[in-house]
């Protein structure tokens, strides 16, 4: 009898295997090995998913920390600032200080450390100024603990104490008349060793 001879169980057996051969291991060291490289896949892919996690993570950690950074160096520039212009003045003149650094600020658009780096602003900061040398150790003083809650707490100031003063110079020095940007000026204010100007 002529046509296609049926297919054996052998003939059946011999194309499933072929055919599921790239599928389904054959041995005990075939299993180990595509376990191994499902596993390894996985990894690959986990990591090339948390990757861009990790760097945002570290980027906002490194934002975070600049930005801590500079507000304390901020608050540390204006605290050493009230402490080297009126350590000696009391709360009261200690705060007079901020307060015109406040106006300052206001006035200029200008952040409370740009205002107080300015040249020529607060002579504390002038190069051959006696104080220049001695800001650090000025936050080991008793009053250091006041002008950094002072420096802290900027936006609190009332500026109204010193009638928007932008100015001020010792008393003594205002009296000798050799203030050039003083002269014909009458003082809105006086706190402690000094006499506080609004000129703008």
């Amino acid at each position: 009898m002529s046509g296609t001879p049926p297919l054996s169980c052998a003939m059946i057996s011999r194309f499933l295997a072929a055919w599921l051969r790239p599928i389904i291991p054959t041995s005990q060291n075939s299993l180990s090995e595509c376990l191994r490289i499902t596993a390894r896949n996985a990894k690959t892919s986990t990591l090339k998913t948390m990757k861009p996690i990790y760097s945002i993570i570290t980027l906002l950690f490194l934002l975070l920390f600049s930005s801590i950074q500079s507000h304390g160096s901020e608050q540390r520039i204006v605290a050493q600032t009230i402490l080297a212009e009126a350590r000696g003045d009391g709360r009261g003149g200690m705060y007079a200080v901020a307060a015109c650094i406040k106006v300052r600020a206001q006035k200029r658009n200008l952040s409370f450390k740009q205002v107080c780096l300015q040249p020529y602003q607060f002579s504390c900061w002038n190069a051959g100024d006696p104080n220049r040398s001695k800001m650090d150790l000025l936050l080991t003083l008793p009053q250091a603990e006041y002008a950094m809650h002072l420096a802290r707490n900027m936006d609190k100031v009332n500026t109204k104490v010193i009638g928007n003063a932008d100015h001020y110079v010792t008393v003594r020095l205002w009296k000798t008349g050799k203030v050039k940007w003083a002269h014909g000026k009458k003082p809105v204010a006086f706190w402690g060793s000094h006499a506080f100007f609004k000129l703008k």
